[in-house]
């Protein structure tokens, strides 16, 4: 299988009622290890595109979310 053309990174955060930032990061099921969420974009596809195709299948947050791409 070729690898990706491009790789995205996801950090879920959201600000609390007491205005501190809350970050979500995943425990991964097949490693002893908690990251982000993580993957590989497909062909034709924008690199936002891929984080909200991600996002969605690891996490369920929905593509109406907001995301900042750095």
């Amino acid at each position: 299988m070729p690898r990706a053309p491009f790789q995205v990174l996801v950090l879920p955060f959201r600000k609390n009622r007491h205005g501190d930032f809350e970050y979500a990061i995943f425990e991964r099921t097949d490693k002893p290890y908690w990251q982000g969420i993580a993957g590989g974009g497909e062909e034709g596809e924008s690199p936002v595109g891929a984080a909200k195709r991600e996002v969605l299948e690891e996490a369920n947050i929905p593509e109406a979310a907001r995301y900042y791409q750095c």
